[in-house]
């Protein structure tokens, strides 16, 4: 695409399969073993990458009204602070793992939609191929298998 979001705050780390975050206090791992006990470490990770969510949708929703489109970037799940969808994304004593696995599944989504978002922009820019279809419902919708 034609355009770099620059985060405020955080840095998104990707290293492979030990990916991190960062803010002005220190690195974060998004990664595990992680317990309930002791995963505040993971629990300050996963609300610094879920803010970075929340920046990017910030980013898109003003890009697309800087350039006049009918419609503008939105989550179909509100990210604050360390919720999305009004589950918090923290793992800890205080969360049930049925709440935090329901908070993961709503920013998978806000995910989808953001990776949308970016491929039709790309898609757009380059002046080729079909637009995406909707990706607001989770699954196939056929099988290719058949």
């Amino acid at each position: 695409p034609d355009f770099v979001v620059l985060l405020a705050a955080y840095r998104l780390l990707p290293m492979g399969s030990h990916p991190r975050v960062a803010d002005k206090r220190g690195t974060y791992d998004l990664f595990g073993p992680v317990n309930k006990l002791w995963g505040s470490s993971y629990d300050k990770a996963m609300a610094v990458y879920l803010a970075c969510l929340k920046e990017f949708g910030d980013f898109a929703r003003a890009r697309d009204i800087a350039e006049g489109q009918p419609n503008l970037f939105e989550f179909p799940f509100a990210i604050e602070g360390d919720k999305v969808g009004n589950y918090t994304i923290k793992l800890s004593m205080l969360n049930k793992d049925a709440k935090w696995t329901k908070a993961l599944k709503l920013m998978l989504a806000d995910l989808k939609v953001a990776l949308q978002w970016m491929i039709q922009r790309d898609t757009a820019s380059q002046q080729k191929g079909p637009t995406l279809p909707s990706l607001a419902q989770e699954g196939p919708q056929h099988s290719i298998l058949t």
